[in-house]
């Protein structure tokens, strides 16, 4: 199933209508459906797909020159060379411009000899071939600035899905559970799909969590080997973050590394995408000692928060317990994410009106003493947009409404604050008046699933 890509797309076909020699890294983490992507992009086009399907160094040239030669290479011979590669390619594609995919990238980029031939034939005008190289992990500042010097170079990223498009993978569930599975799976395709819509959402969990065999149990640990070349140095500082330990001195009493020791983990981390430090909203992005580390996926947020503690428990095999952790931790879960599914579906309302221009700051915004859980500020820096998101059960009060209101007016000064107010049990009689009359954005499960699932007008 292929949503939510239409701008991947537009991107791909606008490049592969350029002359010559093209060269795009289309990147993303493990399962995000860039393959799908790159399928879907090639399908009416001419194209070899070559993967290294975890050959050792040696044979991968072997292999590709064999998936060469049954394109259409005459020469039977292996080559010797990626210089001697490129230029078997060029001579065996068609008039008719020819896409070539290369799979699992990140290792192919780790060759020195493979970046510098790629490079050099892409400086080549006789002929028209696309190159598209998928990669699992974000490439590092030197890698790109190497493959910048091609003729025609592109990057892409592919992000996970948004809350409205993951949506149309739950579409049995009610509003509640679908964003219980969301919180839990995130807009990763290939975790979507390991769902079964005839099965309960707890079931669900159960299966695809708690059972050694399932992909989302071992998926998480898989994703530390291939990023990390000492996974279990790193598991201990996820481990703390996912347990919602996000400021530095936190991270380093429970995991006891020294700070220096930390902040090298950190930066790996973030560099492979695997952790993400996050400001204030208003405030620049490296400065300030107000920075929280959080771990930017769903599935290891819930994976590092509720499956890891109790690893034990599943290679054991204790049924009963697990099904009893599923039933008092979801929604534990659940509470901790709803603010960001939330401004996920505050990005989608907001880009179809415009009302905070073309590219507002979203986030959170918080100090020593207080935290607001949503904070959008406007292009112009002149008006704000702050929110509050409760998934426990009960309505919103009046007072936590004071308390929003207090801590934006102390956050915000000088600024128009707009409000938006999320529950899951809606909100008592006197949060209904004052939004009325002061024409705050009052949102329930049920508005937000209509207002998503409304088609808009083009």
């Amino acid at each position: 199933m292929l949503l939510g890509r239409q701008k991947e797309l537009h991107l791909l076909e606008e490049q592969y209508l350029d002359e010559g020699i093209n060269v795009t890294v289309v990147w993303g983490e493990r399962g995000i459906g860039k393959t799908t992507l790159l399928r879907e992009f090639a399908r009416d086009k001419n194209h070899l797909y070559l993967h290294p399907r975890g050959m050792p160094e040696g044979s991968i040239l072997m292999h590709f020159s064999e998936r060469l030669h049954r394109y259409g290479d005459e020469i039977t011979g292996v080559c010797k060379t990626w210089d001697e590669f490129f230029n078997r390619c060029k001579s065996v594609v068609p008039k008719k411009k020819t896409v070539i995919v290369f799979d699992e990238a990140e290792r192919l980029l780790k060759n020195r000899d493979f970046i510098d031939a790629l490079v050099k034939v892409s400086k080549s005008k006789d002929v028209s071939v696309h190159i598209v190289l998928l990669a699992d992990i974000k490439m590092m500042p030197e890698m790109v600035e190497h493959l910048r010097t091609c003729r025609n170079f592109r990057e892409i990223e592919v992000t996970p899905l948004s809350f409205k498009d993951a949506l149309l993978f739950f579409t049995e569930y009610k509003m509640r559970e679908k964003i219980q599975a969301f919180s839990v799976l995130g807009g990763v395709p290939i975790y979507l799909s390991q769902f079964d819509p005839s099965l309960s959402l707890e079931e669900n969990i159960y299966r695809s969590f708690f059972t050694k065999s399932s992909i989302l149990y071992y998926s998480a640990l898989e994703l530390m080997e291939v990023y990390l070349r000492e996974p279990q140095r790193y598991i201990a500082v996820m481990g703390a973050i996912g347990n919602r330990k996000r400021r530095m001195t936190e991270i380093s009493e429970i995991c006891g590394l020294s700070r220096p020791t930390l902040s090298k983990y950190l930066e790996t981390l973030r560099k492979v995408g695997l952790v993400e430090r996050i400001t204030p909203v208003g405030e620049e992005k490296n400065a300030g000692k107000r920075g929280l580390y959080m771990l930017p996926s769903y599935y290891l947020k819930f994976w590092f928060g509720v499956v890891h503690p109790h690893l034990e428990l599943i290679e054991f095999g204790e049924p009963g317990e697990l099904r009893r952790l599923i039933a008092n931790k979801l929604d534990e879960h659940v509470k901790s994410v709803f603010p960001d599914i939330c401004l996920d579906f505050l990005k989608e309302i907001m880009g179809r009106t415009r009302l905070f221009g073309l590219n507002p700051e979203f986030g959170a915004w918080w100090s020593s003493t207080s935290a607001i859980d949503i904070a959008l500020l406007s292009e112009n820096k002149e008006r704000v947009l702050v929110g509050l998101a409760k998934w426990e059960n009960e309505p919103l009060t009046s007072e936590e409404l004071f308390t929003l209101r207090k801590n934006a007016q102390s956050a915000f000064k000088g600024k128009t604050i707009h409000y938006a107010l999320f529950s899951r049990f809606g909100f008592t009689k006197s949060v209904i008046e004052v939004a009325r009359e002061e024409h705050m954005f009052l949102y329930t499960l049920e508005n937000i699933e209509r207002l998503l699932t409304t088609r808009t007008s083009s």
